[in-house]
């Protein structure tokens, strides 16, 4: 079969309409996260597949130049997108590839379908051994009843927080980032975590400007005291979430519980039919997987990412690089 590749520049809403054809369309490939992850030196190449003029896939992926002159790191999260029919993948890889043959090269891929028989393979790729995102997320089905699908537990803490008199306000994003990154702050500083918070007070700041269709909730407490954020970005018929934390305060007083169940309500009453709560690693953070797990939905297996790299080795020294470095 022969496909024609079609180059896509500063078309958005063109982009993000033949996204949506795809039933395995997501955040990651929209032309929104492309242009969020170019403020930090991610250059994204859009691609449109057509086979007999009909769109059979695309592909957005982000590439950064390396430290060394023609050397380029690509990384495309949720792509590429591809019709019903996998059979073409594999031309659509090797056309997807050829575009770095002037160059030294590492690409890694995260299709967001398991494609067993049409694997990337037969087009030199290789099942990268250490991922650069989570293994699970939970995703919730909205059309059944919330409450019903909650744990024992869940919905007991859940009922604690209801009696607490939080206040729920949805944010304003360019109003209310400092608030927003306060909750992060603390939450950073309260769970230790090992990440640059600079880096990621950064990330935050862009996200909250260049993301459309993003819906955020602020939590206070009876005094006024902000103590969760959470919100999520709306596609198609699908809620992802993307913002949550809590302070060390939140976590003690069952806001978390409130703030979940109002923000899933409020995307059921907007019109989606299915949340996303978003990665979860149960040996990395089990805390936050049993939280997520006790609000209901299906456990799904995120498919494996898959690189190539024309550079002898690099594949293993980026995969010891992420298993042993990577903060």
């Amino acid at each position: 079969m022969v496909i024609e590749a079609v180059t896509f520049k500063d078309c958005g809403a063109e982009w993000n309409r033949h996204l949506l054809q795809f039933p395995s369309n997501n955040i990651y490939q929209s032309y929104e996260w492309g242009e969020y992850r170019r403020k930090f030196g991610w250059m994204p190449q859009r691609t449109l597949y057509l086979h007999k003029n009909k769109p059979v896939g695309l592909i957005q992926a982000l590439t950064k130049k390396g430290r060394f002159a023609k050397f380029n790191i690509t990384w495309a999260p949720g792509g590429p997108v591809v019709s019903g029919n996998n059979e073409l993948l594999p031309e659509i890889l090797t056309s997807f590839i050829s575009q770095f043959n002037k160059s030294f090269y590492y690409v890694r891929i995260q299709p967001p379908v398991n494609y067993e028989q049409c694997t990337p393979q037969k087009s030199g790729f290789r099942k990268a051994c250490v991922r650069l995102g989570t293994k699970y997320t939970f995703r919730k089905n909205l059309a059944c009843d919330l409450i019903k699908e909650l744990s024992k537990n869940w919905r007991h803490n859940l009922k604690r927080a209801l009696k607490r008199n939080f206040v729920i306000e949805k944010a304003e994003p360019a109003r209310d980032i400092d608030k927003i990154i306060t909750v992060y702050d603390d939450m950073v500083k309260t769970k230790n975590l090992n990440y640059n918070a600079t880096h990621n007070e950064n990330e935050l700041r862009e996200m909250l400007i260049n993301l459309k269709n993003l819906h955020i909730w602020l939590c206070a407490d009876s005094s006024g005291k902000i103590c969760a954020v959470k919100g999520y970005v709306s596609q198609g018929e699908t809620a992802y979430e993307i913002i949550s934390a809590s302070t060390g305060e939140g976590r003690k007083n069952y806001s978390s519980y409130a703030l979940a169940m109002h923000v899933i309500e409020a995307a059921k009453k907007e019109g989606m039919l299915m949340y996303d709560l978003g990665g979860t690693d149960p040996d990395l953070n089990i805390g936050v997987h049993n939280f997520k797990n006790g609000i209901g939905g299906d456990l799904i297996n995120i498919p494996p990412e898959w690189e190539t790299t024309n550079i002898p080795f690099y594949n293993l020294i980026f995969n010891i690089y992420l298993r042993f470095y990577r903060k």
